[in-house]
């Protein structure tokens, strides 16, 4: 009697398809084996799509921005404009106000762009160098900056939607310490990028 041997489910891991995920597309593209176990799946929306796709199983893991996550693990949505809230502690403006902004749901980097441009809303807060094309192009204008004051990236698993046969420890250690061994490898020497990396993100995400 022959037997049929099953392919191991894929690990499907949300991330945003922007250039600071260049380790992370790099990895894949280059180790064909954990390709065979790993799953990208793009999420342009951003943090609240991947706690959306963590909540509904079409994600098994999400790689997103720290503060977000957090908002989405205590208040149950995306906390995007925690970024905003911290702006404006920075600034003082809760001094005088409890409610000095308001925030204006978009959902795409592109509808961000076309809301200062049409009115709808005054400013909004976006990575830099994402959004520099667009600077350079006219579309916006650069106003300011606010650095996290932690890390800017997680990874994370909901653990009451944990699938068995796809997060064995096993699997996801392997993932994640050849994850941490590529983010090192786009790293800066002597504060300068690669220029394989330079031409990859120039490449990928013109």
């Amino acid at each position: 009697m022959s037997t049929t041997k099953t392919e191991p489910k894929k690990l499907r891991i949300g991330y945003v398809p922007e250039h600071f995920c260049t380790p992370l597309l790099q990895l894949i593209e280059s180790d064909p084996e954990l390709a065979k176990t790993v799953e990208l799946i793009p999420n342009p929306s951003g943090t609240g799509q991947m706690i959306s796709g963590l909540k509904d199983r079409s994600l098994d893991v999400a790689i997103a921005l720290t503060e977000s996550l957090i908002a989405g693990i205590i208040l149950g949505k995306e906390g995007s404009q925690v970024m905003g809230s911290v702006m404006a502690l920075q600034h003082g403006w809760l001094a005088n106000t409890p409610e000095p902004v308001e925030f204006v749901v978009k959902d795409s980097f592109k509808n961000l762009r076309d809301s200062v441009n049409d009115g709808s809303t005054a400013a909004f807060m976006w990575e830099w160098f994402t959004t520099k094309p667009y600077q350079d192009s006219g579309e916006v204008k650069f106003i300011g900056n606010v650095p996290t004051p932690w890390s800017s990236w997680v990874v994370v698993a909901s653990p009451e939607e944990v699938n068995p046969d796809v997060l064995v420890p096993s699997r996801l250690t392997d993932f994640l310490k050849k994850l941490d061994q590529s983010i090192h490898q786009f790293g800066i020497e002597k504060g300068v990028r690669k220029p394989e990396h330079v031409e990859y993100i120039k490449n990928r995400f013109e």
